[in-house]
């Protein structure tokens, strides 16, 4: 299937059938019908290096618990860093389809993001300057389920056009993943096989 940036670059007027969703499954992007919105937990990066860091130790449990995302600030990531990355990502995406496909693969201020919180599709509200985390599969078998994974997807604005980052961090491929021992009992019984 052609990228739909190919598309427009050749002067498409009219979204493809293939790519309309049925009105059913369309998100919600007028104002009037949009879902509500949600404040992720935000977590201070800065109270986590104090002597006494409970109460953020447990806000970022119960936001890996509820929500499996949170938003995390005064990361010491420097603002000109992430302008220059949107800036570099920006001027990517405004290339045309053959320059950007030399670097294709096969394998969030403006609003776009949701998650699926009980049931529901609900924007996330981006803080300035934050960096949205979520839980992710290493983290969920090591947990043995206490954290897990939740759907999220990205929506597209009719208005603004809108540049995700995305890092991913793991583990290096030689290594094996299992539910971490502390957190498997008779009451936790161990959820996952090792893995790599």
């Amino acid at each position: 299937m052609k990228r739909v940036r190919l598309l427009c670059d050749n002067g498409i007027t009219k979204v493809p059938r293939k790519y309309v969703l049925p009105l059913p499954d369309r998100p919600q992007l007028t104002p009037a019908a949009r879902k509500p919105s949600l404040k992720l937990p935000v977590i201070d990066v800065g109270q986590l290096l104090l002597p006494d860091r409970t109460e953020v130790l447990e806000t970022l449990d119960r936001a890996c618990k509820e929500y499996g995302f949170f938003q995390m600030v005064n990361h010491s990531i420097a603002g000109e860093v992430t302008r220059r990355m949107i800036d570099v990502g920006k001027r990517f995406f405004e290339l045309r389809f053959e320059e950007r496909a030399k670097y294709m693969k096969t394998d969030d201020e403006l609003e776009g993001l949701q998650v699926l919180h009980r049931g529901e599709w609900i924007t996330v509200e981006p803080l300035p300057n934050s960096v949205i985390v979520n839980v992710g599969d290493h983290l969920e078998i090591h947990s043995n389920r206490r954290y897990k994974i939740v759907l999220h997807r990205a929506l597209v604005n009719t208005s603004k056009s809108r540049l995700s980052m995305a890092s991913l961090h793991g583990l290096s491929f030689d290594r094996v993943v299992h539910p971490s021992p502390e957190l498997v009992d008779k009451d936790h019984p161990r959820l996952y096989k090792d893995t790599d």
